[in-house]
């Protein structure tokens, strides 16, 4: 399919039907159409048009966990790891309001294109490592004045992006994963994590077990995504509309936006919403790997058998 306009197509029938008694209006070319059973159609997503392709992958990823697993008596954990994204203005775009009003204000930070990430990451037996807070900038000055109590945070080195990079993510397995995991565990331990192979691959230490969802699988198949961010990120909203809601003079701004939420309360908030995720959601969201490979392994019993 190519992009096309009412433009470029009277344009291709005036070149191609020159000697047509037709009027290549708006209006003939509506009619046209409408004949034809046809008319304009927006771009569907990706996702949607790959939907059997995705499936398939689902599937030949499940066959190759399962293959790995069983030439790797030693590993018998899963864990998984991801980032996601937190906006710093997380206000809905309803209020109640006097029927007939034309301005609606909404209170905001005035923030919509900003956020910080968070890496969130856990075990199938329930554990969770410290949440990792990744913050715009380089914050060498205020890096020192933040405080946590169960989590840790680090800076992009980017002035406008807080998304994770090679030094993020080096930073989250040193100070996270491997300061969290004795060697044992390590050993026992599969690591699951997202596409961004190029990324992990390059800075995962030589002899860490690792798998990769294929492209366009995660909500599928990420534990993460499938039980956890999505209750995480509801309890920080929560701190949010809580923290909006109370006016002090000496938090808006000249234009008259509330000051963006502190880095220190956000930590807070973090730390917070991360210990409501209980081990019974932990372990539960890895429910739907951990059947698809009881469903292979008893095709294979039925098989030998």
């Amino acid at each position: 399919m190519f992009q096309v306009s009412y433009l470029r197509l009277k344009t291709y029938a005036k070149n191609n039907f020159s000697n047509a008694n037709i009027q290549f209006s708006n209006g003939w070319l509506s009619k046209f159409l409408i004949r034809h059973n046809m008319g304009y159609r927006r771009k569907t997503a990706s996702c949607y048009i790959k939907k059997d392709i995705i499936d398939e992958s689902i599937e030949e990823f499940i066959f190759e966990l399962f293959e790995y697993l069983s030439f790797h008596d030693e590993v018998n954990l899963l864990g998984n790891m991801d980032e996601t994204r937190v906006e710093l203005d997380m206000t809905y775009n309803i209020t109640i309001d006097i029927r007939g009003v034309k301005f609606v204000p909404i209170q905001n930070t005035n923030s919509e294109n900003k956020a910080y990430s968070v890496v969130l990451s856990v075990l199938e037996d329930g554990t969770k490592f410290p949440p990792l807070i990744i913050f715009n900038g380089v914050g060498k000055n205020i890096g020192p004045t933040l405080k946590t109590t169960s989590s840790k945070f680090t800076f992009s080195g980017n002035k406008t992006s807080a998304y994770q990079n090679g030094s993020t993510f080096k930073f989250w397995f040193d100070d996270v994963w491997d300061e969290s995991l004795d060697q044992s565990v390590k050993t026992n331990c599969l690591l699951l994590m997202d596409s961004c192979g190029t990324l992990h691959k390059s800075y995962c230490p030589e002899g860490t077990n690792t798998m990769f969802f294929p492209p366009n699988t995660t909500s599928k198949l990420q534990p993460l995504d499938l039980a956890i961010n999505h209750p995480f990120k509801l309890r920080l909203r929560a701190f949010w509309e809580e923290w909006i809601s109370i006016e002090l003079a000496n938090d808006y701004t000249n234009s008259g936006y509330r000051r963006q939420v502190p880095r220190q309360t956000f930590i807070e908030w973090v730390e917070a919403a991360w210990a409501e995720i209980s081990e019974e959601t932990i372990i539960n969201s890895f429910s739907f790997i951990r059947n698809k490979l009881d469903s292979i392994f008893n095709q294979f019993e039925i098989i030998q058998n």
